[in-house]
């Protein structure tokens, strides 16, 4: 899966419904999804 599709499966829900369950499996974490915000 090339850098392309690896962006376009984090910002477009739709492409990534598209997606097989085994290319959805190969997706590394979305680094967006890994920070937390502080309430302040």
């Amino acid at each position: 899966m090339s850098n392309i599709d690896i962006a376009s499966a984090w910002k477009d829900e739709e492409y990534r419904n598209s997606l097989t369950k085994e290319q959805r499996s190969q997706l590394p974490e979305n680094p967006a999804e890994i920070i937390e915000l502080a309430d302040e």
